[in-house]
């Protein structure tokens, strides 16, 4: 009886069984059904190709894996593999799968890529990308980043015209070592070759017909590289015939040998930005010999040679003097300079920078962000090494020509004259905000206020190419906006709270006022001083209440109430 009872039983499990099966053949048969009204599966399939391409990861990257596309169905596997573009950049991380791509590819212009962050390269990895790179007549970019002997063995058998290349990217990572490029590389053709960059090479075609059809151009060397000496007469002429150049970055020249012959102007009409890292002589070398938009931007940075006098640099300001000259300080001149950076860093090389930007309202390095977009209008960073501060300061000053569309000034010095502060600034009309950072803050505050309940104002040496200045009656007339960032406001009232108050009543009283005060990451100003403060003016707080390093043991001490593990420490010990 029990055997009958577990076979009807059994029965019964296994007729649910077989309606379950049926039920999920019939549920898949209604999902088949239902896809095919998905407006996707109506796509030709060159579409789906090309929509396939969009899905495969670029770049050298960490999972050697064939993209998710070629595992949903037959069809779209089938898709995938007959879309050569979709395998056009190989990942090389697994070899045996980059030759499956590169066969894939048929004869679609390759994207051969290998970075440093995915390691080195192994033997079998370097051997197929080798392969790769002698299909040079169908590569459309090519960007390795790898030990010199690697990059060398890579580029050993590129002698041969590359007609489909457009950007080439060729970098060394480690400092102090070099790779030389094959004599006669891509046999000087390669008519659709846009973009050029050379890191740690040891030896730059210039010259070559490869450089004609540039839009960018970089040359760079790792720090603790020496540069190759610089040969002018050939880096003038690549320039020369590279009209269409947009983007120029040298960081390699050098004023030994410098061609000062007279020559044709280096016309680029395209230039959106040049950067160039050398001695002053070398910049000013290039520079007096190009021609370029006013809305071009300029970065330099500029070393003092290894012989060098007092007017080493006076080439490269009398460049600045012309390039900022009286009528580019006009309102809708491109160059008129609206936002001023004045930076300047005593450690170990004594470097002196300088910001410049055609809009206002730009603070970068002190409060560490702008929403300001700088396409199409001009900028300049003039970064100078190895130089005494204040001297050059003036110097550099004196070459921004008149300033007079100034709105935004943000300074970050050590010090600052007061008479050099009003001199230079005091009678800019357009001025309305200052930013100061470091311990030049009391300076610029006492500048803020100077005089203004005096008579009279008497008069400063300027520089001698200027002669006496007569200080302005009613300095900063302009000023609506005073921020201060990163500055510490010491234990000592007297230092900058104080001078800080009386500036803004004096302002006040002489119908000067300010309209905002701006305190970020300040130390040793806490919630009673910002009340004060806010009596004379709109304050714009961070509400942090900073101590500074000096301090933290006597703050801990003071709160080791809040703290119940502090009493464990013997703070005489520290």
């Amino acid at each position: 009886m029990e055997t009958a009872v577990m076979g009807k039983f059994s029965n019964t499990l296994q007729g649910f069984d077989e309606r379950i099966r049926k039920a999920k053949e019939e549920l898949n048969e209604l999902e088949y059904q239902r896809n095919l009204l998905v407006p996707i599966c109506h796509l030709p399939a060159e579409i789906l190709g090309n929509i396939f391409t969009f899905c495969v990861p670029t770049g050298t990257i960490s999972t050697p894996q064939l993209p998710n596309v070629v595992h949903v169905c037959r069809l779209w596997r089938t898709i995938a593999f007959n879309t050569p573009l979709m395998w056009s950049t190989p990942n090389f991380i697994s070899p045996k799968l980059a030759r499956e791509m590169l066969r894939l590819s048929k004869s679609s212009p390759l994207n051969i890529e290998w970075n440093r962050d995915s390691g080195a390269l192994l033997p079998k990895q370097l051997e197929v990308l080798g392969e790769a790179i002698t299909e040079i007549s169908r590569v459309q970019s090519l960007h390795l980043s790898c030990n010199p002997h690697q990059v060398e063995v890579l580029l050993t058998g590129l002698v041969d015209p590359a007609p489909m290349l457009e950007a080439l990217t060729l970098q060394c990572p480690i400092s102090g070592d070099f790779f030389f490029l094959p004599g006669n590389f891509l046999a000087g053709d390669a008519p659709r070759l846009r973009r050029l960059s050379l890191t740690a090479s040891n030896n730059i075609p210039w010259g070559s017909q490869i450089m004609k059809n540039l839009t960018r151009l970089d040359i760079v060397y790792r720090n603790g590289q020496s540069r190759p000496l610089t040969p002018w007469p050939e880096i003038i002429e690549t320039l020369r015939g590279a009209p269409c150049l947009e983007v120029l970055r040298l960081d390699f020249l050098s004023s030994r040998n410098a061609c000062l012959e007279v020559g044709p102007p280096i016309i680029l009409p395209n230039l959106g930005c040049v950067d160039l890292a050398a001695d002053a002589v070398s910049c000013s070398t290039l520079l007096h010999r190009m021609s370029f938009p006013n809305t071009t931007s300029i970065c330099l940075e500029c070393r003092l040679p290894a012989s060098y006098t007092d007017s080493t640099y006076d080439p490269l300001f009398a460049y600045m003097t012309g390039l900022f000259g009286s009528t580019s300080s006009t309102v809708n001149h491109p160059r008129a300079i609206k936002s001023l950076l004045l930076s300047y860093s005593p450690d170990h090389i004594n470097v002196l920078s300088i910001g410049a930007w055609n809009v206002g309202g730009v603070m970068e390095y002190v409060l560490g962000e702008s929403n300001i977009s700088l396409t199409n209008q001009f900028s300049g960073t003039l970064v100078l090494k190895n130089v005494m501060g204040l001297p050059f300061l003036q110097k550099v000053l004196a070459s921004l020509g008149p300033l007079s569309q100034l709105e935004t000034l943000t300074i970050d010095l050590s010090t600052l004259p007061v008479d050099i502060m009003i001199q230079r600034f005091g009678s800019l009309t357009n001025l309305s905000s200052i930013f100061v950072k470091g311990a030049c803050a009391p300076e610029v505050v006492k500048s803020l206020s100077h005089d203004l309940s005096e008579t009279s104002l008497s008069t400063i040496d300027a520089s001698p190419r200027h002669g006496t200045t007569i200080l302005p009656r009613k300095p900063f007339a302009a000023l609506r906006t005073f921020g201060l960032v990163h500055v510490d406001f010491t234990w000592d009232r007297e230092a900058l709270l104080n001078p800080l108050l009386d500036m803004l009543r004096r302002r006040a009283q002489n119908e000067l006022p300010l309209e905002k005060v701006v305190l970020e990451l300040c130390t040793h100003i806490f919630l009673d001083d910002v009340a004060q403060i806010r009596k004379e003016v709109h304050v714009e707080w961070d509400d942090r209440e900073l101590y500074g390093e000096d301090s933290e043991d006597e703050y801990s001490e003071e709160t080791t109430d809040d703290y119940p593990y502090d009493s464990d420490y013997d703070y005489d010990d520290y």
